[in-house]
């Protein structure tokens, strides 16, 4: 089919919206048996392709645009799930792992032969933004030993995270692999503003790529296609929309149970602090108590010993100086025994 003739500017939808996925990757194609073979790293060709599943949603309504997916067939038989992922990466790599084993396992059941007929399933999972702690782009993983020695080729994951693609958006002329050719385009062909074909890449007139960037083209599209780009656009808007009130909403809640967090601990806090100052406030009292009854206690045995001192020395006095025992009990308030004993022990 000869290409279409393009109009300057440019003016593509993104290859991460839902539309520009659907229209690229959503079917057998010249440019989707090329990417697949790019980004699964294969030198051997793709002659067909058939849709076993074109589903372009999660699992809820919520997701519908943060996960796109459409599996294909080709003609080894080899299967292959194409994930796009612009948004909600909660949970991504858990819903990668159960989507590929569970189509494995599906795989066997449908098998007339058990086991004996599986053919590999390859997940390929491009990010628009970067989710992982890998240093580069693109991550071939596999079922490997702790060596690095291929336990099993039936599962592979094919991880492209486009936020790490290392050119940037005019560096188009030092690219030389297709596969930084392919997500190149994915990652800036709609922010592109050419006025004429010398200001686009030269890798964009291959006929794999050029098929995409046609299909991507607003110029290109009739009044359905474009009502159709519009719909979806509007419903991606709605779902953003809601996405975000969404996540306001669990702030707000997270918010609030903080807040009730912090005001149950103060309020634990000022009161294990209060109880804490009651008891050592009556601890110091008591102890303070304790302490005046001793002192008030030791000053008065000290003082009643001096009185007796000085009793004792009076009547000593006295009886010197010629009274007698009965005069002299009178004047200091005592018995005439307690005068004699005094008398006595002195004289001794």
């Amino acid at each position: 089919m000869p290409k279409k003739t393009t109009s300057y500017p440019y003016q593509l939808v993104p290859f991460t919206s839902d539309y520009g996925f659907k229209v690229t990757f959503g079917h057998d194609g010249l440019f989707t048996r090329k990417a697949i073979q790019l980004l699964i790293k294969s030198d051997v060709p793709i002659s067909k392709l058939v849709v076993q599943r074109s589903e372009f949603s999660g699992f809820t309504m919520s997701e519908r645009t943060g996960i796109y997916d459409v599996i294909f067939k080709d003609e080894q038989k080899r299967i292959f799930i194409i994930e796009m992922q612009v948004d909600n990466y909660e949970y991504l790599i858990e819903r990668l792992l159960y989507y590929t084993f569970h189509m494995y396992c599906s795989n066997v059941h449908k098998g007339e032969e058990g086991f004996a007929n599986l053919q590999p399933i390859y997940c390929i999972c491009i990010i628009e933004g970067n989710i992982s702690n890998f240093k580069g782009y693109y991550q071939k993983i596999t079922l490997q030993n702790e060596t690095g020695l291929l336990f099993s080729s039936l599962i592979e994951f094919d991880f492209i995270e486009l936020g790490k693609f290392p050119f940037k958006k005019h560096e188009f002329n030092k690219i030389t692999t297709e596969i930084d050719q392919l997500l190149y385009t994915m990652k800036y062909a709609h922010k592109i503003k050419a006025k004429k074909t010398e200001e686009t890449p030269s890798f964009w007139q291959k006929d794999w790529l050029n098929e995409a960037l046609q299909k991507l083209d607003l110029s290109q599209m009739d009044p359905e296609e474009r009502a159709i780009l519009d719909m979806e656009l509007l419903r991606q808007k709605i779902t953003a929309y809601n996405r975000k009130k969404e996540i306001a909403a669990i702030e707000l809640k997270a918010q609030t149970e903080a807040q009730k967090t912090i005001e149950t601990e103060t309020l634990k806090v000022q009161t294990e602090a209060q109880k804490t100052i009651e008891t050592e406030t009556l601890k110091v009292q008591t102890e303070a108590q304790k302490t005046i009854e001793t002192e008030t206690l030791k000053v008065q045995t000290e003082a009643q010993k001096t009185i007796e001192t000085e009793k004792e020395r009076a009547i000593i006095a006295a009886h010197q100086n010629g009274l007698a025992v009965d005069l002299i009990a009178r004047i200091l308030q005592t018995t005439a025994k307690h005068v004699t004993e005094i008398i006595e022990a002195y004289n001794k």
